[in-house]
């Protein structure tokens, strides 16, 4: 036992408490769970006809959506670290979930979940949550733009009503020349349903955003197919009825070589997942005010999609329409998204059969309406009046989305990001000859800072430079520059100020070695001023002080100088 609690404490289990223990702990009072009660059932016939559209449309029968979202919810509720936050599947995953079964059949698909729900946990453990907040807008925004229209791309077909035997190809531009070659079997009647669904549901929308639009136009465009009879493809005649019943638990077999095949596959699933989790939950912070704990959070999703690979379901990660609407129909606690489970279990159960009514072209038309919310115009419209690198950045993630594939858009999105960062920071460092206050600096109070630089206090044969920002391998040009500066200025001492180098990696001490080494050969003696405790440290761990001296590094610019009057007697006898 003594072993459990001591791996315990190690791993500070108790940072992935759930909301749901804390909301308990502080007392759950009946006023909260009617609250909860209203938002709960609310969010889950919203979810109801999302989730099956979302399953339709990445190849799957639609029980398949139904079961992510009831098994799946109902475990990122419980476990998660947002107030708010609702599970389910996603229009993220459609081309995801497409392109995985298209590879290795709905087996690798569920194998690959329940790899992707290992790294998850690990990136929970490896504290990961806060890392992901790193990942820049522009690529964020560059993918799910890119996502907004696959998905877009992938609902022709049923719009439409094209006649095309099997699935349509993954990939963007194999998919629309598939459906240029049909085009000729478009059904009237199905453009018809799917354009007056659309439309409704943007009017819907547009007079109550807190109806259930999406509901309400299955079931209205449902009742006019049945009662006039249209000849359109719905959920029944495409799928059958629904299932009234769970399935059962079970984990897959597989090889070891089938495990290898889906890595890729699985680091993709849990990448999109950690980010679109953390995404919806910074989201519903920002409009409930409240604060997520992004590693409960991954710990949770990596719960809840094993929990669906168990059941045969598809990936499942934070929505954030969804979380949003909850929060707008008054959720107070996580137990709104656990009570939303159970209202999509509960319509599955009642309602499933009237569901294979439902319009493959309606649905259709929900997804395209995800996708246009996805995609947020004002975003990019944003990011378009920002520097060319984010443009770019933004412009890149989004090709590489639409034409490639997500693992390769965000992995490049990721790099170059991290490039205009690196760009950045180095332009922001410099090292140039430091600017003085003349004498009647004596006068005001910065004569008192022992930092501040006046020109009679520096001694003849001494050159001081200031290098300012990171010095790490990006930056570490600059002693070039600097070597430069030297052979022109002919100084016997040069002091060089790092008050403001916040901290230097491994490129940084082995350019500020070469610099010591290019001054001692010019019999040009090196003092360090301004070094703080944290840099001080870094030089020693280095064992640089050994190099340059101990006697020559100094907290502040005065000490600097006066060792530097000291050494130039000397150095002028030499």
């Amino acid at each position: 036992m003594n072993v459990i609690f001591k791996l315990l404490k190690k791993f500070q289990v108790g940072r992935f408490r759930p909301q749901t223990v804390s909301y308990l702990r502080r007392g759950y009072a009946p006023s909260l769970f009617l609250k909860d009660l209203a938002a709960g059932l609310t969010v889950g016939i919203v979810a109801f006809p999302m989730a099956m559209a979302f399953a339709i449309a990445s190849g799957l029968s639609p029980e398949v959506g139904l079961y992510t979202a009831i098994v799946a919810g109902f475990l990122n509720a419980l476990f998660g670290g947002g107030a708010f936050q609702i599970g389910g599947p996603t229009g993220s995953f459609i081309v995801v979930v497409t392109v995985v079964i298209a590879r290795h059949g709905f087996h690798g698909l569920t194998l690959a979940m329940c790899v992707a729900s290992g790294l998850l946990i690990l990136m929970a453990v490896a504290r990961f949550g806060a890392l992901l907040k790193l990942v820049s807008y522009p690529v964020i925004t560059g993918f799910t733009a890119g996502i907004a229209v696959l998905i877009f791309s992938s609902q022709i077909k049923e719009l439409l009503g094209l006649e095309i035997e099997g699935t349509t190809p993954p990939t963007f531009l194999l998919r629309w020349q598939t459906y240029f070659d049909h085009l000729g079997t478009w059904n009237p009647q199905a453009l018809l349903i799917g354009s007056l669904s659309l439309a409704a549901i943007f009017l819907i929308r547009r007079l109550n955003a807190k109806l259930p639009y999406y509901l309400i136009v299955a079931i209205i465009s449902s009742f006019i197919v049945w009662f006039f009879d249209i000849p359109v493809a719905t959920i029944g005649s495409s799928y059958g009825k629904l299932s009234s019943s769970m399935p059962s638990i079970g984990l897959p077999s597989f090889s070891f070589d089938a495990l290898i095949a889906v890595i890729p596959d699985a680091v993709t699933i849990a990448l999109l997942v950690a980010i679109e989790s953390l995404l919806s939950a910074a989201v519903a912070d920002g409009v409930a005010g409240t604060t997520h704990n992004p590693d409960a959070e991954l710990m949770a999703q990596g719960i809840a999609n094993f929990g669906s690979a168990l059941i045969g379901g598809i990936p499942s990660t934070g929505g954030i329409s969804r979380t949003i609407t909850s929060i707008r129909m008054g959720a107070q606690t996580p137990f709104a998204g656990m009570i939303a489970a159970i209202m999509i279990l509960g319509l599955m159960l009642l309602l499933g059969r009237y569901a294979a009514h439902i319009p493959l072209a309606t649905l259709a038309a929900i997804l395209i309406a995800v996708a246009w919310a996805m995609s947020d115009l004002s975003h990019i419209k944003a990011i378009l009046r920002s520097p060319v690198s984010d443009i770019v950045v933004m412009g890149i993630t989004f090709l590489l989305t639409v034409i490639l594939n997500l693992t390769v858009a965000v992995e490049v999105g990721i790099i170059l990001s991290a490039f205009a960062f690196l760009r950045k920071m180095a332009e922001r460092t410099t090292l140039m000859p430091t600017e003085t206050f003349q004498e009647e600096a004596e006068a005001t109070s910065l004569f008192l800072d022992p930092d501040v630089l006046c020109k009679k206090n520096i001694p003849d044969g001494t050159t001081v430079y200031d290098l300012n920002g990171p010095l790490f391998f990006g930056a570490t040009h600059l002693f070039k520059s600097g070597i430069q500066l030297l052979d022109e200025e002919g100084g016997r001492v040069l002091i060089l100020r790092m008050r403001r180098v916040p901290w230097i990696d491994a490129s940084g001490m082995r350019a500020l070695r070469e610099f010591e080494t290019h001054c001692r050969k010019r019999g040009i003696t090196l003092l360090l001023s301004g070094i703080n405790p944290s840099l001080k440290k870094r030089l020693e761990q280095a064992r640089l002080h050994q190099v340059i001296g101990k006697e020559q590094l100094f907290s502040n610019i005065n000490d600097a100088l006066k060792r530097a009057s000291e050494l130039l007697p000397a150095a002028e006898l030499t």
